[in-house]
């Protein structure tokens, strides 16, 4: 495989909540065909999370699969946390879950 990196951005995140990330403690799809190729099969991402009460969850995974191994917490309340992650894809697309009061998920590159 191999790595293609997206370069510098001009925002700091792709997705935000509201809006494109829904954090109701239920699974939702994030559709990243705008950004990566159909023959992606892994995608690497950067994830901000912040949450009121400290302990929050976010967790990224490939859709369907059950490993949770993609996952931020927040340790202290009102301060952003961020974590990079590779998560293989399905159809250009991958599950994320949270209960944070805001996120937001940049695509740093993809491996084809």
């Amino acid at each position: 495989m191999n790595y293609i990196d997206r370069g510098t951005k001009a925002a700091e995140f792709d997705f935000e909540s509201p809006g494109a990330i829904t954090l109701d403690s239920n699974p939702h799809l994030l559709d990243l065909s705008s950004i990566i190729p159909a023959n992606a099969q892994e995608v690497h991402i950067m994830v901000g999370v912040m949450s009121t009460p400290a302990l929050g969850f976010f967790f990224v995974r490939k859709e369907g699969n059950d490993n949770n191994n993609s996952i931020v917490r927040t340790q202290v309340a009102t301060v952003q946390i961020n974590a990079e992650f590779m998560v293989p894809v399905n159809a250009q697309e991958i599950e994320y879950m949270g209960d944070v009061t805001g996120a937001g998920l940049s695509v740093l590159g993809w491996l084809v």
